[in-house]
């Protein structure tokens, strides 16, 4: 299975501004996405979450059920509907990619429920040094069960652990690494009004690691910020709804 990073598109899709306006502002997809937008004769369709949940991968994933036959997903929309009846990878240690895009799919099925936003107040990157301070404590690393109280009793990401090193990529995408070898790596999938309040909402895309480990994880939040100068909050998705 083709690791994530392969599926990068080059699409002509920006960011909407960070300036607070009274014109509606359109949802918009990171151009740095992992699943690319199918194009048309008319450029990128209204559309795109649908697009990219229906696109046809160039190699499938194979599955297995303990108790059906094996199968194949061609698409998001395959692999969602497939590993929610009990499909997994074929092999274990190809589960953790297939974790990864099941993940990246649930995203981009998250991302189809944006719409135009009237104000912003998240800033032109969220991907900052100081991003640990501003964000909810769901944004640590959490793989053992003293973390995962940390994070439960914590406000904040830097009350869980402050990260060591801080690695932008780009406007979309940075690098976070913790002292004890953990890395993550935060992605802008894409923004708009997720919840129907008028402010601009961002889907976040956290592939979490360890150097030197064999422990990988990939999830997504959704998070707005209510006032300008206010820290990060964290947004139910469709999965805790």
């Amino acid at each position: 299975m083709p690791e994530l990073k392969s599926l990068l598109p080059v699409i002509g899709l920006a960011l909407a501004g960070c300036s607070t306006t009274t014109a509606r502002n359109p949802a918009t997809l990171s151009p740095e996405h992992p699943i690319p937008v199918p194009e048309t004769e008319e450029g990128a369709p209204a559309d795109w979450a649908q697009a990219q949940l229906a696109w046809q991968w160039d190699y499938p994933a194979p599955l297995i059920h303990d108790y059906q036959q094996d199968r194949q997903a061609h698409n998001c929309l395959e692999l969602l509907t497939l590993t929610a009846s009990g499909y997994k990878a074929r092999n274990p240690f190809e589960q953790p990619f297939l974790q990864a895009r099941t993940t990246i799919c649930e995203a981009v099925k998250v991302t189809g429920n944006l719409s135009g936003f009237d104000q912003s107040f998240l800033g032109s990157t969220l991907l900052q040094q100081d991003l640990p301070y501003k964000a909810p404590a769901e944004f640590a690393l959490a793989i053992s069960g003293s973390s995962e109280q940390r994070v439960s009793e914590s406000d904040t990401w830097a009350e869980v652990e402050v990260p060591a090193g801080h690695e932008p990529v780009s406007n979309y995408e940075a690098v976070y690494r913790g002292r004890d070898g953990s890395v993550q790596r935060l992605t802008v999938l894409a923004r708009g009004d997720y919840n129907g309040d008028g402010l601009e909402d961002a889907v976040l895309y956290l592939r979490d690691g360890v150097d030197g480990g064999s422990y990988a994880h990939a999830r997504y939040l959704v998070v707005t910020r209510l006032e300008e100068g206010a820290p990060l909050t964290l947004l139910p998705s469709d999965a805790e709804q």
